[in-house]
């Protein structure tokens, strides 16, 4: 049952990156579209940033409590 778990932890962190990194060729290809904004392309790229660390983060300290709680048993 852990590892049944902890695959699907990591099937989601792959999923997180995968579309994180697909975000980012997205906008770089799409650079046309910020020449017409006020801010520069990569200020967009900045706060997926976050969003994808603070998901990985909780998908880490998930981990972390499935392991400990399966340890202690």
């Amino acid at each position: 049952m852990m590892k049944k778990g902890l695959n699907i932890i990591n099937v989601m962190i792959g999923a997180f990156t995968g579309i994180f990194i697909g975000h980012a060729i997205y906008l770089y290809r799409n650079i046309e579209f910020y020449k017409s904004r006020s801010i520069p392309w990569h200020e967009d790229l900045i706060y997926w940033g976050m969003v994808w660390l603070i998901e990985i983060l909780v998908c880490m300290l998930i981990k972390y409590k499935i392991k400990k709680n399966f340890k202690e048993e």
